[in-house]
Formats: structure tokens, C-alpha cells, sequence
């Protein structure tokens, strides 16, 4: 299927359904005046939001050792004279005015499929965390860097049933050559360019809707919509930030399914009674970023009695908006299909909604990207083919007048808090 052809489809259906408080961190000062001190790391919302990462926390290898200390010990390690902030670990009785804390606000478990042929379950788990830097005086948050972790493994037997949170526990903390979250944390909190001063705009993402030809893909799938939208709107946030390198406001769930972040940002440092332990305000965001779904489709091919061809196509557009003026400052699209083959008979295969959820992902990381990198966004101009043994993804700009799209991307990149001189 070619984007032409999905896009129009989506026009038709939806054509036929109709007639049936300053976020404080523009004047950071080069580098934080004083020292910061180290909060430690906590679940940002409650059980219910995060229910595996809160009992991943709470839980300790049999040397009696917990993600919090293993974060702490990382940190120790790094010599943070040459990063932008001078953080400190330990300080219980000499409290710094600032505070640095690292907080998850997100968890997905997109794969969790055991094969009985293979006798093995295939994991793919997200973590999104908020790293907050914090005056605890002015009451204000300075920057918040949002950081995404992608967790793959595969593992013998069915372990479907078994706990998520002792998965994620030992996924967090693994140091197997895998993804060691508290070393890429701690190296993720020394990179973060705090001692810019940021004069930018501050941007949020503040609104995830859809078609009425994206509601109808999601009730072919029994997927719920909503929950679905805050997923995107999580991922747009942790992209924004993550590629453009840029502090962002939190991105605040659609239902408000959790009260902990509601116009405010609750902050549980370790120390518990301390006034790093407080909450802070979280005002309205001067440029708002705004995703519309115009849905997706599945076209099925029969290649045998075992294998299924199957194309994915969908697309979305991404617009800023000047929350002043109202001006329009950016409204791009984005396309992308992916072809693959589903084979049923050994039960081994990556749920529909999880492509989704993945080619969406994939498609923001590049168009956010593509904001300050020109390589990037004249790849996705052009077309970006991915290939690989079990899927070819293709992923393109809707956009077909360059100088357009390229204005557009220079505007939002000119509005971003940057260093001096860049």
C-alpha cells in the first residue's frame, strides 16, 4: 500500500462517517551556583499507574541491595567537576538549595507472549523517567529531561504468569552487556545540559486525538482509545526531550488517571521529611504540541497454510502552536508501513497493537529528530527504508514542499532553550 493510497482512504472514510504557572527554566545560570543534592529515584504517580516499576523499586537483590542504591553507587562514580551541575550524594544534614531527582512516570509492557512450540516468552518493556533538577527556595523545577528505556529478553519456559515486577527488577539492574539502567541513567544525568541558559520557549504536549477512522482500527483491535492516546502522549514527551536535548513540562494524562500530577509535580526524595520532599507548581506551557491519528490498517496476504503477509500503514500530524498569539508555528504529517509475516501456527508473534504502539514510536523519534538534525529530516523527506530478516519499515514526511519543510523545522528549532552562541 503507498501513502497516497492510505491517506486518501482515510479522507474517505472519514468523509463517509461524517454524513452517517512558568515553567522556571528560561534563567538558569550557566552552571548551578552551589551544589545539588541527590534526591534518589521514586514511581511518580500510584500503584495502580506504575504498578510494576512501584514493586520493582521496593525490591533488593539477595546481597539486600536496592535499584536506589545501585543508582547511588553509579553516581559516586561519575567526576561531576566537568558536568553543569556539582551534585552531591550523602549530604543528610547540610541540605543544598537545590535537588536532583530522578522519577518514572511511565511503564508499557507491549510484549508478554509465551510460544508453546518454542517453550519460550518473548518480553519488550518501556520505562520513561523525568529527571528533575529542582530549587528547593524559589519553589520552582529549573529543567525536567524526560529519558526512555527499551527492555528486550527473551526467556525459556512461561513466565507470562509470573511477577512483572521481579522482571523488571532484573532487567533494571542486569549487567549481562544488556542495557544496565542505573550506569545509563547516571550517564544520561551527567550529559543533561543543565549549565545552558536556556532562553527558549517552554513546550508541553498537551493534546492526542484522532479520526473517527482511528477509533474504528482501535475497536477492530479491542484497543481502548484513550489509554492508547496517553501512551502516545508519553512517548511524544520522552521524544521531544530525548532528541532535541531539551527540557520539557510533563506530559499530564487525558483522564487524570492518576492525582499525583495534576498541575503540580510531586517530588519524594529519599530523605522523606526534608524540604527536598515537596511539590512544586507546574504551570502552562508557552508553546503546546499537539498529535491527531488519522488512524491505521492492516492488509493481509496468504503465502501458505502457515504464513500471512501483512502490510501496516498509518499516519498522524504533529503541530505546535504559540499558546499566546494562537499563532500556528508547525503542522507536518508523517507516514509509515511496515510489511511482515505473522506465522500463527507456533503462537510467536508481536500483537498488532504493540506494531502500532512501535511504528508510531519509531515515526516520532525521527520527525522530532529531524527538528535540529538536517540529515535526519532530509531522510525522512525523502523516505527512510529499515530493513531487516522479519519486517521492512518504511517511514516518510507527508510534507512535499521542502522549503516548507524545512521552515517549519527551523522555527521550532529556534524557539528551543539552547546555549549561548549555538
Amino acid at each position: 500500500m503507498q501513502r497516497r493510497a492510505f491517506l486518501k482512504k482515510v479522507a474517505l472514510s472519514n468523509l463517509l462517517i461524517a454524513f452517517g504557572g512558568g515553567f522556571s527554566c528560561n534563567q538558569a545560570l550557566a552552571r548551578i551556583p552551589g551544589t545539588v543534592t541527590w534526591g534518589g529515584v521514586y514511581p511518580l504517580g500510584n500503584k495502580n499507574s506504575l504498578p510494576h516499576v512501584t514493586g520493582a523499586l521496593s525490591l533488593a537483590t539477595d546481597e539486600g541491595i536496592t535499584f536506589n542504591n545501585l543508582m547511588l553507587s553509579e553516581l559516586r562514580e561519575i567526576n561531576w567537576s566537568i558536568a553543569s551541575v556539582d551534585l552531591r550524594t550523602g549530604l543528610k544534614r547540610k541540605l543544598t538549595r537545590y535537588g536532583l531527582v530522578m522519577a518514572f512516570a511511565y511503564e508499557r509492557v507491549l510484549t508478554d507472549l509465551y510460544s508453546p512450540k518454542l517453550d519460550a516468552t518473548q518480553f519488550d518493556l518501556r520505562l520513561i523517567a523525568y529527571t528533575i533538577l529542582y530549587d528547593v527556595e524559589d519553589r520552582k523545577v529549573i529543567a525536567a529531561f524526560a529519558n526512555r528505556y527499551r527492555f528486550f529478553d527473551s526467556r525459556p519456559g512461561n513466565t507470562t504468569s509470573n511477577d512483572l515486577a521481579s522482571l523488571y527488577f532484573d532487567l533494571m539492574i542486569n549487567d549481562d552487556g544488556a542495557l544496565n539502567l542505573p550506569k545509563q541513567a547516571a550517564k544520561d544525568i551527567s550529559d543533561f545540559p543543565f549549565a545552558l541558559k536556556y532562553r527558549g520557549k517552554t513546550f508541553k504536549v498537551t493534546n492526542i486525538t484522532g479520526s473517527k477512522f482511528a477509533e474504528e482500527g482501535a475497536s477492530a483491535l479491542g484497543m481502548g482509545l484513550m489509554p492508547y492516546y496517553d501512551d502516545i502522549g508519553f512517548v511524544a514527551t520522552c521524544a521531544f526531550s530525548e532528541k532535541l536535548l531539551s527540557p520539557v513540562i510533563p506530559y499530564e494524562k487525558t483522564r487524570a488517571l492518576t492525582t499525583d500530577l495534576i498541575g503540580e509535580m510531586k517530588i519524594l526524595a529519599t530523605d522523606g521529611e526534608g524540604p527536598l520532599n515537596t511539590s512544586l507548581p507546574l504551570p502552562e506551557p508557552e508553546v503546546a504540541i499537539s498529535i491527531f491519528h488519522d488512524g491505521w490498517d492492516f492488509k493481509e496476504k496468504s503465502l501458505s497454510e502457515q504464513r500471512t503477509q501483512v502490510t501496516l500503514a498509518t499516519s498522524f500530524t504533529i503541530s505546535f502552536t504559540d499558546q499566546e498569539s494562537g499563532t500556528l508555528l508547525y503542522k507536518q504529517g508523517f507516514f509509515g508501513q511496515q510489511d511482515f509475516v505473522e506465522i500463527d501456527s507456533i503462537g510467536y508473534k508481536i500483537s498488532r497493537g504493540a506494531r502500532i504502539y512501535r511504528m508510531h514510536e519509531a515515526l516520532l523519534d525521527r520527525a522530532l529528530l529531524s527538528i535540529a538534525d538536517p540529515a535526519t529530516r532530509g531522510a525522512l523527506f525523502d523516505g527512510i527504508n529499515v530493513k531487516n530478516e522479519s519486517e521492512h519499515t518504511f517511514l516518510q514526511a507527508v510534507e512535499e514542499d521542502w522549503d516548507h519543510f524545512t521552515s517549519q523545522n527551523e522555527t521550532i528549532y529556534s524557539l528551543l532553550p539552547r546555549a549561548f552562541g549555538e
